[in-house]
């Protein structure tokens, strides 16, 4: 819903989430600082690829526009304010909790033959090895075919709830709040 937001909205959510990450502000800061290249890039593209008046009008057709470079600073709040909501509500979640609920969200895909048991192993185990940050060495050895040698197979269980009427109740608020944004 994030995408549909005016400035005030915008805002607004801001303030709300600067609240509610008040007590991680370290981690928040250093989520977005890891995505500044990103943030940047999306400034620059907008800027150069929109039309508009140039930002410095001796150098023409080589400067960005000023439309672009505006409409880049509002992708980039958004996608900075994407960046602290995946935190607030994805990153501060115990990863086997992370990875029932996403197994119990895949339900319906089945249907068209998504085999969720792998999906969620396959993401779990991509989330636990970025966690772990070994660094260059390991990633050499891990290339080389040596550490799997040396590491032991794991096991993954999920404790799979079935859906509260907290759950439905939050599950329609988000289906109805995009509905109206969109409508």
């Amino acid at each position: 819903m994030v995408p549909a937001l005016g400035l005030a909205q915008l805002a607004g959510l801001s303030l709300a989430l600067g609240i509610v990450s008040h007590g991680r502000a370290g981690e928040v800061m250093r989520l977005l600082r890891r995505t500044r290249w990103l943030l940047m890039l999306t400034l620059v593209m907008y800027g150069y690829s929109l039309p508009g008046d140039a930002l410095v009008a001796g150098l023409a057709h080589y400067s960005p526009s000023r439309e672009g470079l505006l409409q880049g600073l509002v992708q980039a709040w958004r996608l900075g304010l994407l960046l602290v909501l995946l935190d607030a509500l994805v990153l501060r979640m115990p990863l086997v909790d992370l990875m029932a609920g996403l197994y119990s969200l895949l339900r319906p895909f089945t249907a068209v033959g998504v085999d969720r048991d792998r999906v969620a192993v396959r993401l779990m185990l991509t989330l636990t090895a970025m966690q772990r940050a070994e660094g260059l060495a390991a990633l050499r050895d891990l290339l080389a075919a040596r550490a799997a040698d040396e590491r032991e197979p794991g096991s993954v269980e999920l404790a799979v709830r079935p859906y509260r009427l907290t759950d439905w109740c939050v599950l329609s608020l988000m289906l109805l709040g995009v509905a109206w944004l969109y409508a």
